[in-house]
């Protein structure tokens, strides 16, 4: 199947997003999710907050849902769900990675991992995988920073810390 026919799938679907807290959620998930999704494709109340207050999940109109869950919450959070989709803010815990794949053989799923890899080490090993993808991108590649900005943050770094931080190599497995 070609790329593009390989995201597509019958909706509704049920999917998750993991970061590390809700903090994260309410600051910088969420308005980037509002800011980035029709709002046309959102119900008319589309957050939902769950019993303790923490938003829970993103309905969408045609019935899909996003759960909101946090690697805090542990693995029982994502073992015996049976996701869609998951994307994943920064890399998840291995425990909580191997429960959302266990989940994943019902549904034939997709998982998405936005990092800078600082020191998930286990996460080479399912780079090898091939059912695995992975794409790496610099700081020069995101068009939306100004040149001031990035050079200003460049000039604070050692070499190490470039690698890592403008041209999102790994820091694990160097030198």
């Amino acid at each position: 199947l070609p790329a593009r026919a390989a995201l597509r799938w019958r909706v509704p679907t049920r999917g998750a997003i993991f970061c590390e807290d809700f903090d994260t959620h309410r600051e910088d998930i969420l308005p980037r999710l509002f800011t980035w999704c029709p709002r046309s494709e959102l119900t008319d109340t589309p957050l939902e907050n769950g019993s303790t207050g923490n938003p829970a999940r993103v309905n969408f109109k045609n019935g899909t849902i996003a759960y909101l869950r946090t690697y805090e919450q542990g693995y029982a959070k994502a073992e015996g769900k049976d996701y869609d989709w998951v994307f994943c803010n920064e890399p998840p815990p291995r425990d909580i990675y191997t429960a959302i794949w266990r989940g994943f053989t019902a549904t034939h799923g997709i998982m998405w991992i936005a990092a800078t890899l600082l020191a998930q080490t286990w996460l080479y090993d399912e780079m090898a995988q091939p059912f695995v993808r992975v794409f790496e991108a610099s700081m020069y590649d995101n068009k939306w920073l100004s040149v001031e900005g990035r050079r200003n943050f460049e000039a604070m770094l050692d070499e190490s810390e470039k690698q890592i931080r403008i041209f999102g190599r790994p820091s694990n497995l160097s030198g």
